[in-house]
């Protein structure tokens, strides 16, 4: 997992790729920030389809990422998603 600048703050995200990223990474970087483990009840949370997943936040919202969508973890803790030519202009990769 990479961390991407938007200034003023940095975000965590991963970039949604069916053939590339997995459920088992798309997991991996939701339970990174969340109290309780998403394994084991990730159908209530997440659902994958050939073409995008779902996500359902703990606070009950839902967002869809599309094939190369990113998903974006904010400094508030909430999930977005963002088409890539947006993510691309607005962030840039944290130096490690």
């Amino acid at each position: 997992m990479a961390k991407y600048i938007k200034l003023p703050a940095s975000v965590d995200a991963i970039q949604y790729i069916p053939t590339k990223v997995g459920l088992a990474d798309v997991l991996r970087f939701l339970n990174t920030y969340t109290k309780a483990p998403l394994v084991g009840i990730y159908s209530d949370y997440l659902t994958i389809n050939s073409d995008y997943l779902t996500i359902k936040g703990l606070d009950g919202v839902i967002i869809t990422a599309f094939s190369m969508d990113w998903i974006i973890r904010e400094a508030d803790g909430a999930y977005i998603t963002c088409k890539p030519s947006v993510f691309e202009a607005r962030y840039q990769k944290v130096k490690e």
